[in-house]
């Protein structure tokens, strides 16, 4: 019986079955889900098997998010580009709560509450043509300043954020890099407002938001 579970949690990511459905609605930009994540525990690694389950458990919070845009299971080439979006689960969570937490022999079980970001997550299924681009929303490129960045690491970090596609980022192209000061030109679609929103959500740099318009987003980094 403990190796069916477990094979049931590892398979979740290949299939969507049509029952599938949200167990709980946040609004028009969230979405939340009870679930649970399973890891082996190896060599006594308790904290390695505690991390493995907490990710599976936000996968599954995902891959449920994902399950309302679809009528029926995906064929496998889709499946496999879903399951590696779903597998960058923490890009999309803005937030989770450990509910509580099992262990079965060598078998650890997460359980979470996870409440998942829609906006970024079904950008990432337009991006990979799982889903039609949302009528309305062109591409447009905003010119993003960012100044106050202390080290290289800060500003790789940042970078790294954009390029990860939060906020409905397509591309982005360094213009001008200064000394504590870069600009990105962001190809988006959506708003400038959807791209502070996410890089709010998720730097763990502080910032202050100096302006917003149509076509700029200019930012300072509180130190």
């Amino acid at each position: 019986m403990k190796t069916v579970r477990l094979a049931l949690s590892l398979c979740l990511v290949f299939f969507l079955p049509l029952v599938m459905q949200p167990a709980e609605s946040e609004g028009a930009d969230t979405f939340s889900a009870e679930t649970e994540g399973a890891a082996v525990v190896k060599d006594t690694n308790i904290a390695g098997a505690q991390e493995e389950a907490l990710h599976a458990a936000l996968v599954r919070a995902v891959e449920e998010a994902a399950a309302a845009w679809f009528a029926s299971p995906l064929p496998p080439d889709k499946a496999e580009k879903l399951a590696k979006i779903a597998g960058r689960a923490e890009s999309f969570v803005e937030t989770y709560r450990i509910d509580g937490e099992t262990r079965d022999e060598n078998l650890l079980f997460v359980r979470v509450r996870a409440v998942v970001h829609l906006p970024s997550l079904r950008a990432e299924l337009e991006k990979a043509e799982l889903l039609p681009r949302a009528e309305g929303e062109g591409r447009r490129t905003v010119a993003l300043v960012v100044r106050g960045f202390g080290t290289y690491g800060d500003y790789t970090g940042f970078r790294d954020l954009l390029q990860a596609g939060r906020g409905g980022v397509e591309r982005v192209v360094t213009r001008r890099l200064e000394w504590g000061a870069v600009r990105w030109d962001v190809d988006i679609r959506g708003t400038a407002e959807d791209v502070v929103k996410a890089l709010e959500r998720t730097s763990k740099l502080s910032f202050h938001v100096k302006r917003v318009g149509p076509d700029i987003v200019e930012l300072q980094i509180i130190k």
